[in-house]
């Protein structure tokens, strides 16, 4: 995906406000950011990101203090769906993405649309990727040969359970 992409599917305004960010990087351009900046540790994280909460901003400040350069890849609508269910994301990538890449700690942003992030890992060929610690629980978690493949791999410390998307959801609907 790319600026264009944006401004077709979310519009031109859009497409300007996460351009004016200057951290919105098309997967093009993952490697070239991978080799421009050898010299610096670059993290990256990856997740839907959906409904921003201070449990992200845990999880990607964390993992900002790991390295030098701090990469998000976010998933788009259509794979946050196959992955959450059809009423997820609950905002669209635009509103994500925006709201990830005004994050202070955060030095670019990427989206992918398949199920996982392995194509973006190994095209960033981050030197660390970091997940949160919950998916310790998860018994396959498919990014991880590309992971090992060219990063060491940390998680997050343990976060407190009421910082998840869908618990928050929840909350609101039950009031």
């Amino acid at each position: 995906m790319n600026l264009d992409d944006i401004e077709t599917n979310y519009g031109y305004n859009e497409a300007r406000a996460i351009d004016r960010t200057g951290k919105f990087r098309s997967k093009d351009e993952l490697y070239r950011i991978s080799r421009k900046y050898r010299t610096n540790t670059l993290i990256q994280v990856s997740g839907i990101f959906d409904i921003l909460h201070g449990g992200h901003i845990a999880y990607i400040t964390e993992a900002s203090t790991y390295g030098d350069l701090l990469l998000v890849s976010i998933n788009s609508d259509e794979s946050a769906s196959r992955y959450k269910g059809e009423e997820r994301p609950y905002l669209n990538l635009f509103h994500r993405l925006y709201s990830i890449a005004s994050l202070g700690v955060v030095d670019y942003v990427t989206v992918f649309d398949e199920d996982d992030p392995s194509e973006t890992i190994e095209l960033a060929q981050p030197d660390i990727y970091v997940k949160g610690h919950d998916f310790l629980i998860h018994k396959d978690v498919p990014e991880f040969p590309v992971v090992f493949k060219h990063s060491s791999f940390k998680l997050t410390s343990d976060e407190n359970p009421e910082f998840h998307t869908s618990e928050l959801v929840e909350k609101i609907r039950n009031g």
